[in-house]
């Protein structure tokens, strides 16, 4: 998601504090993408150890891992970011 990216990287690099960021995403489906995308939910499996995003198993289901949108996604979800001064 290269538009994430330039985003994010807009953001961090930013030379002045006078600009304003909103972005508002109604659709199911892409809050978790976008979420994911920024890093701020990326927790494939909690194992209390300094290893926070081992790479999910291809052959099982883990059951024990941290990040179920099914936990705070509902049917129709929404996301607002906002930067404001």
């Amino acid at each position: 998601m290269p538009w994430v990216v330039a985003t994010s990287d807009l953001l961090a690099h930013a030379k002045t504090n006078d600009q304003r960021l909103y972005i508002s995403v109604a659709h199911r489906q892409i809050p978790p993408l976008i979420v994911t995308a920024l890093g701020l939910f990326n927790d494939s499996e909690y194992l209390r150890t300094s290893n926070v995003n081992p790479v999910l198993p291809l052959d099982k289901i883990n059951y024990q891992r941290a990040w179920k949108t099914s936990s705070f996604i509902s049917f129709l979800s929404q996301i607002a970011l906002e930067r404001l001064n």
